[in-house]
């Protein structure tokens, strides 16, 4: 249950539509809502029950696989490449994300998240399957008081946030596919652990990496879309299976530490279907 403060009389049609929006829409990998209700000054939006969210998740992943940087002495430049089972556990996730963002966006019209990030990004146990799925929520409406353009600015964290959104002070113009694409350049980079300090070089990380420059480049019409991105996830240079599954092995106790428990329900939900796949 989410609780936000409603706003006057004059925009209660306004958002009640806007919510009926919300709750129509029905895909895997965005939260359900379910149910709203206006009592005096408040609006209260009940939501699908989530376990935690896509920051829990990779603040775990960097805990199981934390690893030394290694400086080559012909270049200067650090050297950090994750082992074929961090990578498969990644990319997964951005494409769990990008998917649910692909549904937003392909919408008539279009549906924009504007606050996309990893606090918003939520793990759900599908309660028919019992698979752990990542699902996008918490939306930011047009017309909820505390949603609008200029809190919008004091609630985003600035990190997430597309350059045009701070400068722009129409949000009609500001609030368009391109700042959420943006807000997913930043999570591919949370995802891989990239930095921007010139000093390391990625090999096998290449394509993600260009992909993230891609994603975040100030010139709004360039960045590629939701489609364009699942295209460029699906053509990755493919990893190995059975040392993916080996590396599961040899990790499985630091996915049972009780820290890494939610992150271990999604490794291994994932890694039964890899395993299915070569059978």
């Amino acid at each position: 249950m989410k609780m936000s403060e409603s706003t006057d009389t004059g925009d209660f049609h306004t958002i009640k539509h806007e919510l009926e929006i919300i709750k129509r829409l029905d895909n895997t990998h965005v939260i359900k809502y379910m149910a709203t209700c206006f009592t005096g000054h408040h609006i209260y939006i009940q939501m699908e029950l989530c376990r935690c969210d896509l920051q829990e998740l990779i603040e775990a992943k960097h805990r199981i696989f934390e690893t030394e940087e290694e400086l080559d002495a012909n270049d200067g430049h650090v050297y950090v490449e994750p082992n074929d089972l961090e990578y498969f556990i990644s990319v997964e996730m951005l494409r769990e994300v990008a998917q649910g963002l692909q549904y937003l966006h392909d919408r008539q019209p279009p549906v924009f998240h504007r606050d996309l990030r990893p606090q918003n990004v939520f793990m759900v146990i599908d309660p028919d399957t019992n698979a752990p799925v990542l699902k996008l929520g918490d939306f930011c409406l047009d017309k909820l008081p505390a949603l609008a353009l200029r809190h919008h600015r004091e609630r985003m964290s600035a990190r997430y946030t597309a350059p045009e959104v701070n400068y722009i002070c129409d949000e009609k113009f500001a609030f368009k596919q391109s700042a959420d694409i943006y807000s997913l350049g930043m999570i591919v980079i949370d995802l891989f652990n990239f930095d921007f300090t010139g000093k390391r070089r990625y090999e096998r990380l290449k394509s993600i990496w260009e992909l993230a420059i891609a994603l975040i480049e100030v010139k709004v019409a360039v960045r590629p879309t939701c489609n364009q991105l699942i295209d460029r996830v699906d053509d990755l240079d493919p990893m190995d299976t059975q040392l993916v599954l080996k590396q599961y092995t040899d990790y499985k106790e630091e996915f049972r530490d009780i820290e890494n428990k939610h992150l271990d329900k999604y490794v291994s939900h994932k890694i039964a279907l890899l395993s299915q796949s070569v059978c």
